[in-house]
């Protein structure tokens, strides 16, 4: 089964949108298609993704699966393939593993910062576990183990769970899951560790905290930051201050349940407010919202680009208060798509992005507000999914891009409170990024780097695990990166810490082989 959830002519289901193909079906199923496509013995592929409408130039629109290679095609081929050699032996047939895949809208994945993110994934998820039980249903069983693997991710969140995405996640597989029906979620630890758009201060008690944020010009797309404090932090002796690049500060400081505007000729081109609790296990939230700094059609009123100030001032309080977190929204743009949005980031003059020799320093800075740490995939926060990072395969070192934790209170929970559960390989060597998979044509292959390529390689072997009676869960994911660990021969680079590595790295459970240095 594969939903393609961009709008069609006509709709179809329950679901009400999108487009459904099955493998099956005797007029337009994949396994026809395929036939009504061969020409002799080879099929034309571009043909079958035409009239499918996956690439039909004749409409506008991104086409992921017109170029030679996309993200989808990579991190499907890493799910649905063989484990490597360090997983249970694969049942015999006719125990196959059916897959059932989604298409996120285009506009969905081209908004890297999620609006639109929330209502597809969960209703992607209902989808596969809704036919994971029509196949069950075919094949005369009560029900069957589903794994799924989602590589997508943001930065900006309360990283404690409570998002509404996060939230339903769990709540959708706890209730699912059962000892004849387990279900589990695999996402990717994040690739933000090294993008300053984490920071974490104190306010101190009769004085202020200022962040400086960079916005960059010619960003095509607003731009966001969000400012969360701890539950029952009191807040009510807080104001808020927002300096523009040019100076000018819109309507002054504000307080608890104010907004600040920015207009340009009248309009706001700017937002930002100061949203109240309603109960001490809330948090409070500071949002400041940016209009694009460039439109190439000129019919946008523009914010300015240039350090933004966001004074949070604490003169009128008696008490400091500790542990708030600031994290700015995913604004990059997409793989394979055009470049949209260009990545805004906090700019402390503390913080040390290079060593002498000029390598990334992946260790933080006490004197810098800007953290690496709490950089985790803001969707991946809840206690429910298995959550990986990625390594170096030829050494072992932590990618330079994988996200970390810790996380704010409560954390994710047993067994690593912290952040990721292991971590897999995401880059073979230092020149060769990535890992590779298959591109969109038979017979290609393709290297993309990032944790969203080490995800779907644990996703492979929880499928196995389920298949052989395991339990594929969170603990066993931990607890098998904890023997990896301790398995010889030892990696150069030492096991990262829990907040960045979870149990440890995972290398057997890799099913392609390493490109080695020439």
């Amino acid at each position: 089964y594969f939903w393609d959830q961009e709008q069609p002519s006509t709709v179809w289901g329950q679901w009400g949108y999108g487009t459904e193909f099955t493998k099956r079906h005797p007029v337009d199923g994949i396994d026809q298609r395929l036939t009504n496509s061969r020409y002799g013995p080879w099929v034309d592929e571009d043909e079958v993704y035409r009239l499918s409408g996956q690439a039909d130039h004749s409409k506008p629109g991104h086409k992921p699966l017109a170029a030679c290679r996309s993200h989808g095609a990579h991190v499907a081929d890493l799910a649905c393939n063989r484990p490597g050699p360090g997983t249970p032996p694969t049942p015999p047939a006719p125990c196959a593993r059916p897959v059932i895949a989604v298409q996120l809208p285009v506009v969905t994945v081209a908004d890297t910062s999620g609006a639109t993110l929330e209502p597809q994934i969960y209703n992607g998820l209902c989808y596969i576990l809704h036919r994971a039980q029509d196949i069950a249903s075919q094949c005369g069983m009560a029900s069957l183990p589903v794994v799924v693997n989602v590589s997508y991710g943001l930065i900006a969140g309360p990283h404690d769970g409570s998002g509404v995405l996060e939230a339903a996640i769990d709540k959708l597989l706890i209730e699912h899951n059962s000892a004849s029906s387990p279900a589990r979620l695999v996402l990717p630890a994040g690739n933000n560790f090294l993008s300053r758009c984490h920071a974490q201060f104190t306010v101190p008690a009769n004085g202020l905290h200022e962040l400086l944020w960079r916005v960059l010009p010619d960003d095509w797309t607003e731009s966001s930051v969000d400012i969360w404090f701890p539950a029952a932090a009191n807040v009510n002796s807080l104001s808020v201050l927002i300096t523009a690049p040019d100076g000018s500060t819109g309507t002054g400081p504000f307080t608890v349940n104010g907004t600040c505007w920015f207009p340009v000729t009248g309009t706001p081109v700017g937002q930002a407010s100061f949203q109240a609790v309603g109960s001490t296990t809330l948090r409070a939230r500071i949002t400041l919202w940016l209009a694009p700094t460039a439109d190439p059609e000129g019919k946008l009123l523009l914010a300015q680009a240039g350090l933004w100030r966001i004074q949070v001032d604490n003169r009128a309080g008696a008490a400091a208060i500790q542990d708030i977190e600031a994290w700015i929204q995913r604004d990059d743009t997409a793989p394979g798509y055009l470049r949209r949005g260009r990545q805004s980031y906090f700019d402390d003059a503390a913080y040390k992005r290079h060593d002498d020799g000029g390598r990334a320093i992946d260790v933080d800075n006490a004197a810098s507000y800007v953290k690496r740490d709490g950089t985790l995939n803001a969707i991946a926060t809840g206690t429910q999914p298995v959550v990986v990072g990625g390594f170096r395969r030829s050494d072992g070192a932590p990618a330079p891009y994988s996200a970390s934790g810790p996380l704010p209170p409560p954390g994710r929970g047993a067994p690593n409170a912290y952040g990721p559960d292991a971590m897999l390989p995401s880059d073979d060597s230092p020149s060769h990024r990535g890992v590779l998979g298959a591109g969109t044509r038979s017979n290609s292959c393709v290297a993309l780097q990032g944790t969203s390529v080490a995800a779907p390689q644990a996703a492979v072997a929880l499928a196995e695990w389920l298949a052989t009676g395991s339990s594929g869960t969170r603990s066993a994911v931990f607890q098998a990166a904890k023997v990896q660990e301790a398995t010889p021969p030892p990696l150069p680079v030492p096991k990262p810490k829990p907040k960045r590595g979870g149990g440890g790295r995972i290398r057997t459970f890799s099913n392609r082989p390493p490109r080695r240095e020439p």
